[in-house]
């Protein structure tokens, strides 16, 4: 119990002499109790009009040669803060120009393949089909006892289906050779 007692007395003790050399306040000061809201009270254009405002009033409230911002990117001496003056902020970068395709086009382009690979099959398909079609019929006709197709509307036909196959190869020209 008596070291309770020791020990509660210089803390006592401590606490006043630490409380006659601080300077008297009668109303507790805002930065001691909240964090501050931001690092500089320079203006900035992105901030808000409320911001601007509340920025001007600090400004105003404050002395220049009393704001005081501490640097965390400094070296650290040996547990010791170091204190700077001025802006926190550093010279403005741009940002760094794009050095390939950009998602959206690598994308779009693919889709464009895609969408030119289903073309060409499809056309592909239909010159197949043109190609059976025409072979049939010229069967049909070569046939001496086919009387099955009118010679008149086969002959059409086989028009018909030229000038589509024609149409389809200019619209899709076939692939290159391979290399050898």
């Amino acid at each position: 119990m008596r070291h309770f007692i020791v020990c509660a007395g210089i803390l006592l003790l401590t606490a006043r002499v630490f409380g006659q050399s601080a300077p008297a306040t009668t109303e507790p000061t805002a930065s001691s109790t909240t964090p501050a809201l931001t690092k500089t009270v320079a203006a900035n254009p992105n901030d808000s009009p409320m911001v601007r405002a509340a920025k001007r009033a600090v400004a105003a409230r404050v002395h220049p040669s009393q704001r005081r911002v501490i640097s965390l990117t400094t070296s650290n001496t040996r547990g010791r803060l170091a204190f700077a003056t001025g802006p926190t902020e550093g010279p403005k970068v741009p940002p760094p120009a794009p050095t390939g395709p950009t998602p959206a086009a690598v994308y779009q382009a693919a889709m464009a393949k895609q969408e030119a690979a289903k073309r060409a099959v499809a056309v592909q398909e239909k010159l197949e089909q043109l190609q059976i079609e025409a072979s049939r019929l010229n069967e049909e006709i070569d046939e001496p006892y086919g009387n099955d197709v009118d010679e008149d509307l086969a002959e059409k036909r086989l028009a018909e289906i030229e000038a589509e196959r024609k149409k389809l190869q200019q619209a899709n020209p076939p692939p290159p050779p391979p290399r050898q």
